[in-house]
């Protein structure tokens, strides 16, 4: 799966499961996903709020997040926001 990004129309993000497991790649840096949960933890609480703050958004589509069949079929799962 892949995303280009809003702001930034180069910058491509994508996790490629057979390619390169347990990786996420942002630009041109590839991280483990243990670290990107790291990153995104850190993002999310190292600041105050701002009015109309996009985290804010983020964490109540988290909260409501779902399991569901993941993209390889029967046996697998992944979460569904």
């Amino acid at each position: 799966m892949s995303l280009y990004l809003d702001e930034k129309k180069e910058l491509f993000t994508g996790t490629f499961t057979k390619a390169i497991p347990g990786k996420i790649i942002i630009g041109d840096e590839v991280v483990t996903n243990k670290d990107f949960c790291e990153l995104v933890k850190y993002v999310l609480s190292n600041t105050d709020l701002t009015q109309n703050d996009p985290r804010e958004h983020l964490v109540k589509e988290i909260c409501d997040i779902k399991r569901v069949e993941g993209w390889e079929g029967e046996g697998t799962t992944r979460f569904s926001i």
